[in-house]
């Protein structure tokens, strides 16, 4: 039977902030603001700590775990949600945001109140006090460490807190769009997004379709910053420099690739910004200082920081590389890997005569320069791997295409035999 009615509400009682209502057989709690609607806010801040308050709520007689959380328009009827969860999060937890986004708006109680709930995602977070709410709150702020959010929500359950329900809708929201797909960068790790809708893609790959066994990687192909981080704190000529790049490598690359008919990828951005030539445990993953540059946009970063360009820039450029080699796998194909880089002649005030030293049982050295300006030399190094038949390492302080194609087809032809 269907339980719509058309009678007109009866207000029983009205108080301050609620009113109790009858309507037909129904009775519910309205709020009295205009719209009846509160706001959640899941914060994270950029230690990748999740923002929790702890309260003593009067109707259940107990302290409660919760996330910030406030009335909308109660103090300002014209006040929009983002800019009601922004100072309820300020008020309660002496955090503020650069960004609030109203992820979804929902009903809280649908059975015995008319209230709604908006949760916002709030970002870049900055501390400007110490919280603990209005005059007549006693709050007190908990950061948690994110991957320790939940197991700390069942400690306090444990210790006899009573936690809202919607923490577990929350914590999910962190990660997660309505939609299930994964929150990539924005709201991860309480950070502005990294790259912008101006920002160019990671990477590009070159000859798709390639059908030689070579695979060419320019790890250090590209010189850009995204915008907002400023150029690093660096002047462009810096960034110009070998400390920012392996200066002209793509060219070479993609000249290369064209010569062979070989599939080619070029990372985008700086190796200041994060060196997609290096493991993730490496010092000079992000480094500080480069060549005698100090490179103001990294220093100091936090784990969450860090792991932001990570997730933005390392994480899926190599992820496209062996997204490739097991294609290639797959497929039975023979991969011989190149991986393309330029030198400078001095680094740290030191000379660098060379050759590029593999530890190897088998090596082919390209015997002499390719020109008279250029100090190329390259080492052929062997792996065994379930993916990859081998993998050179080609250096080189100029273009000249011929003489690096003939090399690499001289070694793929002498190791077939």
């Amino acid at each position: 039977m269907s339980q719509r009615n058309t009678e007109a509400p009866r207000v029983v009682y009205e108080g301050k902030y609620q009113r109790m209502v009858v309507r037909g057989s129904w009775e519910y709690s309205e709020r009295t603001h205009a719209g009846g609607l509160a706001a959640i806010i899941i914060a994270v801040t950029p230690e990748d700590k999740v923002l929790f308050v702890e309260q003593f709520r009067v109707p259940l007689q107990a302290s409660t775990i919760e996330m910030p959380a406030g009335l909308v328009g109660d103090i300002d009827a014209g006040e929009s949600i983002e800019v009601s969860a922004v100072r309820e999060l300020e008020e309660e937890t002496g955090w503020t945001a650069e960004h609030a986004e109203v992820l979804m708006i929902g009903p809280t109680s649908s059975g015995a109140s008319s209230e709604k709930i908006a949760f916002v995602r709030a970002t870049g977070l900055r501390r400007i006090g110490e919280g603990g709410g209005d005059e007549s709150e006693d709050i007190t702020v908990h950061e948690v460490p994110r991957a320790q959010a939940a197991a700390w929500l069942v400690q306090k359950m444990a210790e006899g807190y009573e936690a809202d329900a919607k923490l577990w809708a929350g914590l999910w929201m962190i990660e997660h769009h309505l939609d299930g797909g994964p929150v990539a960068d924005a709201g991860l790790h309480g950070l502005p997004a990294l790259l912008g809708a101006d920002d160019p893609a990671i990477f590009s790959v070159h000859r798709a379709q390639g059908a030689s066994p070579f695979l060419l990687l320019a790890d250090h192909a590209g010189q850009r910053v995204p915008r907002a981080l400023a150029d690093l704190g660096l002047p462009q000529a810096e960034l110009d420099r070998h400390i920012g790049w392996d200066i002209g490598i793509g060219g070479t690359t993609r000249g290369l690739a064209e010569r062979l008919d070989a599939w080619a990828i070029e990372q985008t951005y700086s190796r200041l910004l994060i060196d997609c030539n290096r493991p993730l445990v490496s010092p000079t993953l992000i480094p500080e200082v480069s060549d005698h540059t100090v490179v103001p946009g990294n220093a100091g970063l936090s784990s969450a920081q860090r792991q932001q360009r990570i997730d933005a820039i390392h994480a899926p450029y190599h992820a496209r590389i062996d997204a490739e080699l097991d294609t290639r796998r797959d497929a039975g194909r023979p991969t011989l890997l190149v991986m393309m880089h330029s030198f400078t002649p001095v680094m740290n005030g030191m000379q660098r005569p060379g050759t590029p030293v593999c530890c190897t049982t088998r090596t082919r050295v390209l015997p002499t320069p390719c020109c008279r300006h250029c100090a190329m030399k390259a080492t052929w190094w062997w792996a065994t791997t379930n993916r990859i038949r081998s993998t050179a390492i080609v250096t080189t302080r100029c273009r000249c295409m011929a003489k690096v194609a003939a090399w690499c087809m001289w070694n793929w032809k002498s190791a077939r035999t």
